[in-house]
């Protein structure tokens, strides 16, 4: 028999064995846990040395370099069919951030995917999630309402290097607001690619920088802000760093007036904001469902009651937030 249910996060329950995917707590940290991507609401417990992970190499490895864990892993390769006793799995691109994984189970005849974090648009380090034939889908829906609408990726893309330019060109020293992990490395190759300019990071999204290299998404110009700010052309900062007081003292040692911008799902209240997101917007969740021919879908994580609604309605097939049924099975 097989179970899924979720508590915090998502629990299989499988011949009385339980295996955890991305355990955001302690209580549901197993011996074995699937962990999807490297974002630090994913990882689970730091330092719990007796659980493995089952994870692509460059999620550990991240995971372990910025966080500073000791976490063991059984590297998973993606489209290879793994088993445990009765239960085939396999993991496939989930278009998130580097190494980012869906979950494909088969049981007794049942296909289940189970997405994570998902991305169904190419970016310029990922390639667009991963969407397979499925009986079951239990969708995230991190950006499930009718107001999730993004505008087209490319076109920010270009609005955000005319602002960049125009700024550099006007002496100015830009700082963008942005995640350590897969948007910093996202925008670090959009520049690198089309321009010169010396990129400023913080130590965490310079190593995370190195890995995307070491995987093959090629990452240059991109330096460690060190008493340097003369030598770069901008600054790449995560959001929760950026302080008035912080803005003020980089405009004092750098003798440059500041042009900001942000990056994540929340805009600021000051400077330019570009809507440049790795996960699916609504349309995008609804077509990754159409994609996967799923006759049954449960949402989570986000805004899944309301998502669950609007699957029922635009696309009238059934669909429930998985906190609101706890578990099903599948004998």
């Amino acid at each position: 028999m097989l179970k899924i249910k979720i508590a915090g996060n998502i629990i299989i329950d499988h011949n009385n064995t339980q295996l955890s995917i991305d355990p955001i707590k302690k209580t549901y940290n197993f011996e074995t846990n699937f962990i999807t991507h490297a974002h630090k609401d994913h990882i689970g417990p730091r330092k719990n040395d007796f659980s493995t992970y089952f994870t692509t190499a460059p999620t550990l490895e991240i995971a372990n370099s910025i966080f500073d864990d000791n976490k063991s892993g059984k590297f998973l390769e993606f489209n290879k069919k793994y088993k445990i006793d009765d239960l085939e799995y396999k993991i496939i691109n989930s278009g998130h951030v580097l190494g980012s994984y869906s979950l494909v189970l088969e049981y007794n005849g049942t296909k289940i995917t189970i997405t994570s974090d998902i991305n169904n648009i190419d970016t310029t380090t990922t390639k667009a999630a991963t969407v397979e034939d499925t009986d079951i889908l239990i969708i995230e829906s991190t950006y499930g309402s009718l107001m999730d609408v993004f505008p087209d990726r490319k076109n920010e893309y270009t609005k955000f290097l005319k602002w960049l330019m125009l700024n550099r060109l006007n002496g100015k020293l830009p700082i963008v607001a942005c995640y350590p992990l897969g948007k910093t490395q996202e925008l670090v190759k959009l520049i690198c690619d089309n321009t010169n300019f010396e990129i400023g990071l913080t130590n965490d999204a310079y190593k995370i920088c190195d890995i995307y290299s070491k995987y093959g998404v090629n990452l240059k110009n991109y330096l460690t802000v060190n008493r340097n700010l003369n030598e770069l052309d901008l600054l790449i900062l995560p959001p929760q760093k950026i302080k008035k007081t912080l803005v003020d003292a980089i405009a004092t040692a750098s003798k440059k007036s500041i042009a900001f911008a942000s990056t994540t799902g929340a805009s600021f209240r000051f400077g330019e904001h570009f809507k440049i997101s790795d996960h699916c917007d609504v349309n995008g969740l609804l077509d990754y469902i159409v994609n996967s021919n799923a006759k049954q879908v449960y949402t989570y994580h986000g805004k899944d009651i309301e998502f669950a609604n609007i699957v029922n309605k635009k696309l009238g097939c059934y669909s429930k937030a998985l906190k609101e049924i706890k578990t099903f099975e599948i004998i």
